[in-house]
């Protein structure tokens, strides 16, 4: 599968590098 920008999203919110509200 191709990483996709949601895939990192999720990714940064696991490492809490990514506030939760867009």
């Amino acid at each position: 599968d191709k990483f996709t920008l949601d895939d990192l999203e999720t990714v940064l919110r696991r490492w809490n590098l990514l506030p939760e509200e867009k």
